[in-house]
């Protein structure tokens, strides 16, 4: 599991998918291990793939939903992402009581989901007023402030007008084809929102 939590602290979720489902393919009882389906579950939220988390989740033996309150947790956690509620996925993410062996992936998924949002921001606004960054967010006003002054972001004190930074185009992933129309479709639900 060590080889799974530094993968997943190294944002390798393609080959901690690879390695979870390879597990749950060799295993005997064709089910996986609730840790198994639990860092499944959190690599898809992580990387926004929300219809695979609904189509593992359908596959979960019900026994490991209902033994497992923690998968459960995430699963809750999952469907608010689905109906684009930031505020309750960073409730549901801080006020759970994660078991420890969890912390990172928990992390993890945190920063992955921030990290989205805070770029679909400062692609979308030129000048943003820090409540509602902290709306859009899900986050406190003094939390945005703090993620905006660590992204280079200018912040107005006076006004309390944040001013994104674009990232240069060339440290911008590539996209094509299919991902081009997933993102467009993600952007213009973004700003619907």
């Amino acid at each position: 599991m060590e080889v799974l939590e530094d993968n997943i602290r190294k944002r390798n979720f393609k080959e901690v998918l690879q390695q979870c489902e390879e597990g749950e393919i060799l295993n005997p009882s064709g089910y996986a291990t609730t840790e198994v389906y639990m860092i499944m579950l959190g690599c898809y939220l992580a990387t926004d793939e929300l219809v695979h988390a609904k189509f593992l989740w359908t596959r979960i033996p019900d026994i490991f939903k209902r033994d497992n309150p923690v998968l459960g947790n995430l699963w809750n956690v999952t469907k608010t992402l689905k109906e684009r509620d930031i505020a309750k996925f960073q409730e549901a993410m801080t006020e759970t009581c994660w078991p420890e062996n969890y912390t990172t992936l928990i992390d993890v998924i945190i920063e992955c989901v921030t990290e989205r949002r805070t770029l679909l921001i400062s692609k979308s606004y030129s000048a943003i007023h820090i409540v509602h960054m902290g709306k859009l967010l899900g986050l406190s006003p003094e939390k945005a402030k703090s993620i905006s002054c660590k992204l280079g972001w200018s912040v107005d004190e006076g006004t309390g007008v944040v001013t994104p930074v674009i990232k240069r185009l060339e440290q911008m992933e590539v996209v094509k084809g299919k991902e081009i129309i997933e993102h467009l479709s993600k952007y213009v639900s973004f700003l619907e929102n």
